[in-house]
């Protein structure tokens, strides 16, 4: 049987790798990244993702639960105000940033086999004020979510001294 659940979540997480695999493949072409200027790439801050796409990100998930309409009466910016969607927004569209522009090194990565769980640890984590992680991936990639009141830190001793 753990054989089996084993199975079936390596399962989850290659899919999600080869959609992800995928989906940058399409957005560095359709960015035309590799012909621009390195530096003006390097220069597309997290920031900058975050505010031209965090609400519509949020009305992919809107929709995806069949939600959109009703959300879009209401005011999809409203969303982002909910913290496991601003946060669940923010994760991914900082995994899309490292993804797709690189963590201001110049080099982006190829999608992970944990990213799904990484995202979802991100949802999992906006019931608390602190989340403690010793991935520094994902630790760099929660932190830098524009979020009131949540931290991250990589290890018990660095949540100690806090």
């Amino acid at each position: 049987m753990v054989s089996e659940i084993v199975r079936d979540v390596r399962s989850i997480k290659e899919k999600f790798r080869a959609k992800g695999t995928d989906a940058r493949s399409r957005a560095i072409a359709n960015l035309d990244l590799k012909a621009r200027d390195p530096e003006e790439v390097r220069a597309v801050t997290f920031s900058a993702l975050w505010e031209t796409g965090a609400v519509g990100r949020a009305e992919i998930f809107a929709d995806e639960l069949g939600l959109a309409a009703p959300c879009r009466e209401r005011g999809l910016a409203g969303l982002l105000d909910v913290r496991p969607v601003r946060l669940a927004v923010g994760a991914v569209i900082s995994i899309i940033h490292s993804q797709v522009i690189g963590d201001g090194d110049g080099h982006s990565r190829q999608p992970a086999l944990g990213d799904s769980y990484d995202l979802w640890h991100a949802l999992l984590a906006s019931a608390a004020d602190v989340f403690v992680t010793r991935d520094g991936r994902l630790a760099k990639s929660l932190e830098r979510i524009p979020i009131e009141d949540f931290r991250v830190v990589t290890s018990l001793r660095a949540l100690l001294d806090r």
